[in-house]
């Protein structure tokens, strides 16, 4: 309800900035200034709408998509928007003032200036859509195979794991892009397929067609995943019925070992989504405390963990490899500083507690199909053996 409350104030809020800087003071015609509200608020309050047909299941299959596509599209302009008008009276503001300062004031610099108004905004509504159009089709287009080499004495012979995490399949998911992850995976041939959670954003029911096109992805020794906080909104036990039929062993606090290649790889459901479930139910390392080995020591161990900010409760260099999710990258700029800020992490390789930690930007998208400086991808990681110094 809080998190339901708190969009709507800042829908409303944007929705009211926006349209008064653009038509407050500027002299555009009246049919222009209400056809530009009407988009404003459209996009704004968008996530409502695509919630609304969803639930209520007004439209389904392609059309479905097509609404949802529309609808987060102008939700994501609508953000672009106001963070360059944001920007835009930041700078003009400044200017405006320095010139107050430091000389006469420019009458042509003033804020109030409608004529320059009228150029500005126009300018800044251009920037915009030219902005949302280059992030839709960041968004879409097919994600990027980004590779990584790790070296280690643990590794006895090299390994290949695909990472993908973050697919948000759900109805209005293009089958082609599917096939295209299946395509790309079966020309990496690795040796373990690892899913880092938020798979899936539906219920299963509403995607049928995507389930059959997201089984048996191709690798020597199988697929583990972990849940991430969307599968928890999805329908879950639903899905935890399903996912074995899919071709994935599904990680609960819990390990495997591939003797082959020296792996164990571990587990737990997102962090945040279990965080006051019953203890026994919470991502803890416990359970896989319990399975240890001596002989485990001399595997290379990878977790798997949807939320980047697990890795805080590990003990030092309790594991070789976290593999993480959730941030998109940030998936649209500027929401990337706020997205490091809340995960404590944002994407890419770094160590913290003598752990080796990756988050990913994920293979798909939440929200607008759009992606701006926060790329998709597909992760391919090359374990590689490292003789001891």
């Amino acid at each position: 309800m809080f998190f339901i409350i708190g969009s709507f104030i800042i829908a409303l809020s944007a929705s009211l900035i926006t349209i008064r800087v653009f038509c407050a003071y500027s002299t555009y015609s009246p049919i222009l200034k209400y056809l530009f509200s009407l988009i404003v608020i459209l996009g704004w309050f968008s996530p409502v709408l695509n919630g609304l047909i969803r639930h209520l299941h007004l439209l389904r299959g392609e059309a479905y998509g097509i609404a949802q596509t529309t609808l987060y599209t102008l939700f994501g302009f609508a953000f672009i928007l106001f963070c360059l008008i944001m920007v835009r009276d930041f700078g003009w503001f400044l200017l405006h003032r320095l010139t107050m300062l430091f000389g006469k004031p420019s009458s042509f610099l003033n804020p109030m200036n409608g004529h320059l108004l009228n150029i500005c905004n126009a300018a800044t509504f251009m920037v915009a859509v030219a902005l949302s159009g280059y992030a839709l089709y960041e968004g879409i287009k097919t994600p990027e195979i980004r590779e990584i080499r790790l070296y280690s004495p643990k590794i006895e012979q090299p390994a290949t794991i695909a990472y993908v995490s973050d697919i948000h399949a759900n109805q209005a998911t293009s089958l082609k892009r599917l096939k295209r992850l299946q395509a790309q995976l079966t020309g990496i041939r690795p040796d373990v397929v690892l899913l880092g959670g938020d798979i899936v954003d539906d219920r299963p029911l509403n995607m049928i067609p995507q389930i059959s096109a997201l089984k048996n992805f191709s690798s020597r020794y199988g697929t583990y995943m972990v849940l991430g906080n969307h599968e928890f909104y999805a329908g879950l036990q639903d899905w935890l019925k399903l996912f074995p039929q899919m071709g994935y062993q599904v990680l609960y606090n819990n390990a495997f070992d591939i003797p082959e290649l020296n792996l164990r790889i571990s587990g737990v459901p997102d962090y945040e989504s279990t965080k006051y479930a019953p203890l026994f139910l919470r991502a803890n390392i416990a359970e896989i405390q319990k399975t240890e080995k001596k002989t485990d020591k001399e595997r290379y161990k990878i977790m798997l963990s949807h939320s980047p900010r697990f890795i805080e409760t590990l003990p030092n260099a309790y594991v070789d490899l976290v593999l993480s999710g959730h941030t998109h990258g940030g998936q649209i700029y500027p929401f990337h500083h706020l997205v490091k800020w809340f995960n404590h992490g944002l994407s890419g390789l770094e160590t913290i507690k003598g752990i080796t930690r990756y988050i990913s930007n994920g293979y798909g998208t939440w929200g607008p199909s759009m992606r701006l400086l926060a790329p998709s991808e597909l992760t391919v990681i090359y374990l590689l053996p490292k003789k001891e110094s």
